[in-house]
């Protein structure tokens, strides 16, 4: 697995439509008089003749805002006029006003219609340009040059989504077990490392596995041997190594999972990995501290404030921003020394504590907070915009009652609303504190059978998604979801990995 998705690349979206020219000569046979056809050479200076240089939708709000700024590519070497970015699922296509643009050569244009589910038959563009066409057949745009010498078909497809593109989607058959030596384990924890994931698993028999993937490779699982009691809630990795507290507050560390040693520390909290540095909690003379481990990462110990989460926090995130020089970490709900369950936000810039939010969230026990992309629409236009996200989900409640509402945040943890239901975990997934998230990419492919062979790349406005093009497949990398185990609400470790990712992402990237 590879969490950093900063090898995804930027594309910016292209505005202008497209249109291929063929760069050979093609033999078209059209109708010199009714009766007597006659074989034209077709060439890229003639073409021009019967050639759409520009196609559109009219606005309509009634069907959907900004529906004139919807992009279509021509494609005159095919014969075809499509959206690649298909409209929302739901969208009524049996009345729309097309806007086609072509050289005045043209003596006739008609678009032709069929198995439609509202109108069939032939609309003169050229008589009625403000007629509507019914597109949930099939539609043809029907070219004649003036001097009747040369035809062009094109087939106009407005593809419109069968699925919410925005909804996570999260599959009952994409599942898989907890890498245990044994069937129902009792306790785990999976954390990011060394480009993969390292999971840490106490067997039901009391035995303990480590487990390890990366990439493709299969999980490796080893029995290990402790000459301490771990807290298995507590194991963590930085950039460089594992942590772990035993049942006393006695830190250890490791390179590899297997082979543990002693640090020295004793804390009362482990908070998270920071680069190569490790946050922690300590009870001192002076009461609790923030800690780091090793010193030599160059962090000042400071004193703890009073209402920050000791213990049930979600697992400490981090981020990049241009605006500052060392990366931010943060961490959502948990509890304080006193019990009180944390409606906060905190954050760490590399020196010091802030509470960047309070108050926009419930007071969450163990809730999973993770890095992700969700997508907006432009206020002025039919554009889908890319924003990278953090996700609340899970938990549970002060009440005790499990949580089922996922959170967003478009700003870094800063603010924070309710996500929309397709965004909510499905019935299907059982209700878990505890869960582990990790974010990764997964390689897909698709065909382009039937496209241009050297689309220009158009993709929505700061994507990351990253593609290449080998004939007709296109290969490009989609960050999927993986939710490990968790705990269901009596208090049973869920012994599964689920699979999501945004429905959009999985989709054959737009051109």
């Amino acid at each position: 697995m590879n969490t950093r998705l900063s090898r995804l690349t930027s594309y910016l979206a292209h505005r202008k439509s497209v249109l291929w020219l063929p760069m050979a000569a093609l033999l078209i046979t059209s109708c010199n008089t009714k009766d007597e056809p006659k074989t034209v050479t077709q060439t890229a200076s003639n073409i021009n003749a019967v050639a759409v240089t520009a196609f559109s939708l009219q606005d309509d709000s009634d069907i959907m805002e900004g529906l004139d700024s919807v992009f279509f590519s021509i494609d005159t070497r095919n014969g075809i006029i499509f959206n690649a970015d298909s409209l929302p699922k739901g969208t009524d296509i049996t009345k729309l006003k097309p806007s086609v643009t072509f050289y005045n050569s043209v003596s006739t244009a008609e678009f032709i219609m069929e198995n439609g589910t509202h109108r069939t038959g032939t609309s003169d563009y050229r008589e009625t340009p403000n007629d509507t066409i019914d597109f949930t057949g099939d539609v043809t745009l029907h070219l004649v040059s003036a001097d009747e010498s040369i035809t062009m078909d094109y087939r106009v497809k407005v593809n419109v989504h069968q699925m919410d593109p925005d909804s996570l989607a999260w599959s009952e058959m994409a599942v898989a077990k907890l890498p245990a030596r044994l069937p129902s384990p009792r306790r785990q924890k999976t954390v990011a490392f060394d480009n993969g994931a390292a999971s840490l698993i106490i067997e039901n028999n009391g035995s303990l596995t480590f487990a390890k993937a990366s990439g493709s490779t299969p999980w490796a699982k080893t029995e290990i041997n402790l000459s301490f009691t771990p807290a298995v809630e507590s194991f963590t990795a930085t950039d460089e190594a594992l942590y772990i507290l035993d049942s006393n507050g006695n830190l250890f560390s490791s390179t590899d999972g297997l082979t543990w040693s002693s640090t020295g520390q004793k804390w009362i909290a482990v908070t998270g990995g920071f680069g190569t540095a490790l946050l922690g909690i300590e009870s001192g003379a002076n009461g609790m501290n923030h800690v780091v481990y090793p010193a030599s990462a160059g962090i000042a110990s400071t004193p703890l404030e009073e209402d920050f989460p000791i213990g049930g926090t979600s697992a400490l995130g981090t981020f990049s921003s241009r605006w500052y020089p060392t990366p931010t970490a943060i961490i959502s709900g948990g509890h304080d020394a006193y019990g009180r369950i944390s409606e906060a936000v905190w954050a760490f810039d590399g020196t010091s504590w802030a509470k960047i939010s309070e108050g926009q969230l419930p007071g969450l026990e163990s809730p999973t907070m993770f890095p992700y992309f969700a997508f907006l629409k432009s206020p002025t236009s039919w554009t889908m915009t890319e924003h990278s996200v953090w996700l609340i989900i899970g938990g549970s409640l002060a009440s005790g009652e499990a949580n089922r509402q996922t959170y967003i945040s478009y700003d870094n943890g800063v603010n924070w609303q309710s996500a929309s239901q397709s965004l909510c975990l499905p019935e299907f997934i059982p209700s878990l504190t505890g869960a582990d998230a990790l974010v990764t990419t997964a390689t897909l492919h698709g065909s382009l059978s039937g496209w241009a062979k050297r689309p220009a790349p158009r993709l929505p406005i700061g994507s990351r998604v990253k593609y290449e093009t080998d004939g007709d497949e296109i290969i490009w990398e989609c960050p999927y979801i993986y939710l490990i185990g968790g705990y269901t609400t009596d208090g049973t470790l869920s012994d599964t990995i689920w699979r999501g990712a945004l429905n959009r992402l999985t989709f054959r990237p737009i051109f």
